[in-house]
Order: C-alpha cells, then sequence, then structure tokens
C-alpha cells in the first residue's frame, strides 16, 4: 500500500486543495511540457527500501517527468545509509531540454507534500555553451524545512598571448 501511495504521489504531488483535511485530492501533471533550453539533473531522496521498488513506479515517474522536458535517463540508485538498515531508494533523472524553474518548483511540491521523499536536489545548466561563452548554472537543494537556491555565474577569461 506504501508503494501505491508512493507512486500517485510522486506522479502527482499530494498537495493540500481547500481543506486540507480532505483526502484523495491530487495536484495536476506538471505543465511543462518539455519546454525550456537547459539540461536539469534531478535527484529524489526517499526513506523507501530499494528492494521494494517496483516497475510500474518508475514508468509512472518517467511519464510526469516527461511533461517537464525531455527524459534522457531514469535510474533508481540503492542508497547505503548503515544506521538506518537495509539500503534506501533515490532516483535520478536528466532532462534535456528542461525549463529549470518548472522543474524545481514541481520538485519542491513533490517534497513538501510526499511523507516518503525528505529531500531533492535540481541541477541546470544550459543546454548550448561552449567554453568559451558565459553562462549561469543554477542548483536548488529542498527538503521538508528549507530551500536553498544558488546562481553561478561562469565567465571566460581572457587568454594570455605569449
Amino acid at each position: 500500500m506504501e508503494r501505491l501511495f508512493l507512486a500517485f504521489v510522486i506522479i502527482g504531488a499530494v498537495a493540500p486543495i481547500g481543506n486540507s483535511s480532505e483526502a484523495g485530492q491530487l495536484v495536476a501533471h506538471s505543465k511543462g511540457n518539455g519546454t525550456g533550453q537547459e539540461f536539469v539533473f534531478v535527484r529524489l531522496n526517499t526513506d523507501l527500501p530499494y528492494d521494494k521498488r517496483k516497475v510500474e513506479e518508475e514508468t509512472e515517474l518517467r511519464n510526469n517527468a516527461s511533461r517537464l522536458g525531455t527524459v534522457n535517463s531514469l535510474q533508481a540508485v540503492k542508497f547505503f545509509a548503515p544506521p538506518l538498515g537495509e539500503p534506501l531508494l533515490d532516483y535520478m533523472i536528466m532532462l534535456q531540454p528542461g525549463d529549470c524553474f518548472k522543474v524545481t518548483s514541481y520538485i519542491t511540491d513533490v517534497v513538501l507534500n510526499t511523507n516518503y521523499v525528505y529531500s531533492g536536489s535540481v541541477f541546470c545548466d544550459p543546454m548550448h555553451w561552449t567554453q568559451s561563452t558565459n553562462f549561469t548554472s543554477y542548483t536548488a537543494h529542498i527538503t521538508k524545512d528549507n530551500i536553498i537556491k544558488t546562481q553561478r555565474e561562469y565567465e571566460q577569461l581572457p587568454t594570455r598571448r605569449s
């Protein structure tokens, strides 16, 4: 039953609508439609046992992620946390193209409104850049308590000529 609940939460992100005591109300699927010009890497950290993961849940996760961008990769990761006992389940998703701000907003909803997802990270870089161009990189680390957003600007330094 917990796994079924996680599947619904990850694909739709449970969120209170109106009265927060109403059960069964899900946020609509993400509205991103794969727009954006960024390479987006997402990591979702859960406290669910890795060995009990289901293909159906991963398929639903891929389907919902595809609404935020083109899914290049979806991987289940076995996270070893010795004090907690058995290995836990994390997910890594790579989207290209994707819209960083839409993905960050969606992952924030998932983390804040899902019992089993305790944190998530979103890393974004422009899809089209070369070593001779300047670009900005964005990162968001999301927990139940806070969101840490950083922005890094990369500037190409002039080359020295002999």
